[in-house]
C-alpha cells in the first residue's frame, strides 16, 4: 500500500464521517426545533434543499479532509523514511482518480440520504449514526494498521 492509497483513504473516510453524521442530524435538529414543516411549505423542493446542503458540507469537509490529510502525510513522514520526490512524482491517471472519488462520494452521499430519511421516520436515529461511525473508524484503522503498518514491510 502507497503513502498515496493510505492519504486517500483518509480524506475519503473523513468525508464519509462526516456526511453520514450531519445529514441524520440536520432534520433531526429541523425536527426538534419545528422549522422542518415550514421548509415542507416553501416553494424548493426538499430535495433541492437537500441536495444544496450535500454540496456546501462536501465543500467544507473537503477542506477538513485537506488538513487532516496533511496532518496525517506529517505525522507518517516522523515516523518512515521515504523518498519524497517520489511521491510527488506518482503516475496515475487524475481523471480516473476524479471519477473514483465522485462515485465513492456518491455512495457515500446516497447512504447519509438513507439516514436521514430513516429519521424522519423512526425520530430516534442519532445513536445508531453514531455506532455506525464508531464501527467504520475501527474498520477503518485495523485496515490501515494490517495493510500499511504490518511488520513484514
Amino acid at each position: 500500500m502507497s503513502l498515496f492509497q493510505l492519504l486517500t483513504g483518509i480524506f475519503i473516510w473523513y468525508i464519509g464521517i462526516n456526511a453520514i453524521a450531519v445529514f441524520s442530524f440536520i432534520l433531526q435538529e429541523e425536527m426538534t426545533i419545528g422549522t422542518l414543516e415550514q421548509i415542507y411549505l416553501t416553494r424548493t423542493p426538499l430535495v433541492k434543499m437537500l441536495l444544496g446542503r450535500a454540496v456546501g458540507t462536501f465543500v467544507f469537509d473537503m477542506i477538513g479532509g485537506m488538513i487532516l490529510t496533511g496532518i496525517t502525510f506529517g505525522f507518517v513522514s516522523l515516523f518512515i523514511t521515504f523518498d519524497l520526490s517520489g511521491v510527488f512524482r506518482i503516475q496515475i491517471s487524475w481523471s480516473a482518480f476524479a471519477v473514483v472519488i465522485l462515485l465513492t462520494m456518491l455512495g457515500i452521499y446516497g447512504f447519509a440520504f438513507l439516514l436521514a430519511g430513516l429519521s424522519l421516520v423512526f425520530k430516534r436515529i442519532g445513536a445508531f449514526t453514531i455506532i455506525l461511525n464508531y464501527i467504520i473508524s475501527i474498520l477503518h484503522r485495523n485496515y490501515i494498521i494490517t495493510t500499511y503498518f504490518a511488520a513484514d514491510h
